[in-house]
């Protein structure tokens, strides 16, 4: 999911023809928006590579990268004869707007609020792998471990966590399944 935020009239024309995120373009760019908000996967392990397509071959492109999510990645272009700086920044955060729920797969996470051990209850059984992913609520995986199909029941240790609000999800080859609870 993409939104634009900061939108600047600033030239004529922009020197930066196009921004990609793993080889592919940011939907909708716009050389006058200077600020984009990608959602990737929870879970997702690999950095996204952003690179940037000057419109003139002779602009120079300065890239810092993410260097976690949620993180932001910055493209710096300057054009050749140094009279345009323009400046994107691109922030990543894991979408947290996922949640398919099907009858056939659901659990449980008990006790809500939480002290110090959570428990997490797969309600039926289930005929494959899943991963348990717990977010804080700015996204960042505190807990990621994969769940054998034999185990109805697993704990986790939270007492060394912060009060406040996490996400568990429980994720499948082809869904995810997100429960909230509260850590005090």
């Amino acid at each position: 999911m993409l939104s634009h935020n900061h939108k600047v009239d600033s030239t004529d024309y922009g020197i930066v023809g196009s921004i990609q995120i793993n080889g592919e373009e940011i939907e909708g760019f716009d050389p006058d928006v200077f600020s984009y908000n990608i959602e990737m996967p929870t879970g997702t392990a690999e950095l996204p590579k952003v690179t940037a397509t000057p419109v003139d071959s002779r602009t120079f492109i300065n890239i810092t990268p993410l260097g976690d999510i949620p993180g932001s990645a910055q493209v710096e272009a300057i054009s050749c004869d140094s009279s345009i700086t323009q400046v994107y920044n691109i922030y990543f955060s894991f979408l947290t707007s996922l949640n398919y729920e099907n009858t056939d797969y659901s659990f449980q996470v008990y006790p809500n609020p939480a002290k110090d051990k959570i428990t997490i209850q797969l309600n039926n059984e289930w005929e494959e792998h899943c991963t348990f992913i717990l977010t804080d609520s700015c996204g960042k995986v505190l807990i990621n471990r994969d769940m054998k199909k034999t185990l109805n029941n697993i704990e986790f240790e939270v007492s060394g966590f912060s009060k406040g609000l996490y996400s568990c999800n429980v994720i499948l080859k082809d869904r995810c399944l997100t429960k909230k609870i509260i850590v005090w």
